[in-house]
């Protein structure tokens, strides 16, 4: 059987020999993931991590159709995740656009860069699963590989964050926490957490210091 996408019905017998390769080659990673055309990578992110819940390795054991599913998600997130690091190299035009010698070598950081996010994200899937299943000292293993490979990975903090609140030491959570705002102010993670753990001291639940 022919490699590549199949295109308008051109390849004869082979159209109807595995129905599961151009369903496969036809996949929407926009709609895999259940977001909109412009959606921005956090928005990717945050689906991603939502869906993967159900299907990650190390919460189904031997299931091979979620472990499929898992594969599947994987790979529209990195799809994504490479076109929204990529596309602002290959779409800048006017007289600020960088000249053409100099665009291939911004593409090739582009996708460096975007390899690296990819492999941080992995990290932080993977403890997020731990988390679920309890596995503290797995969610902090993952949360601290992330970290040797980025100090910036807001993420890392968040989820290292959320498993010392787990085992109840409030304080080194909340100042994970803020360690992740100040270096994404945005994320919104991070601040519901710290939120959480206000309205825990305030209840006289626990102390965050």
């Amino acid at each position: 059987m022919e490699d590549g996408p199949y295109r308008n019905g051109t390849n004869g017998s082979h159209d109807t020999g595995d129905s599961t390769r151009p369903a496969a080659a036809a996949e929407d990673p926009y709609a895999l993931l259940g977001v909109p055309r412009g959606a921005t990578l956090l928005d990717v992110k945050r689906s991603y991590r939502e869906k993967v819940k159900a299907c990650h390795p190390d919460l189904v054991g031997n299931d091979a159709v979620r472990i499929e599913e898992f594969k599947r998600l994987t790979r529209a997130y990195k799809t994504l995740s490479d076109l929204l690091h990529t596309e602002p190299a290959g779409v800048a035009t006017g007289p600020s656009a960088a000249p053409p010698s100099s665009a291939a070598p911004a593409r090739r950081v582009d996708t460096v860069r975007a390899a690296e996010l990819a492999a941080l994200n992995d990290l932080i899937i993977a403890g997020r699963a731990r988390l679920d299943a309890g596995d503290y000292a797995g969610v902090e293993t993952m949360a601290r590989a992330a970290l040797a490979r980025s100090r910036e990975c807001a993420d890392a903090y968040v989820l290292m964050g959320e498993s010392l609140a787990a085992r109840q030491l409030y304080a080194e959570a909340t100042g994970c926490f803020r360690l992740a705002l100040q270096i994404a102010p945005d994320n919104a993670e991070a601040r519901a957490q710290l939120d959480k753990l206000r309205h825990r001291q305030e209840s006289g639940q626990g102390a965050a210091r």
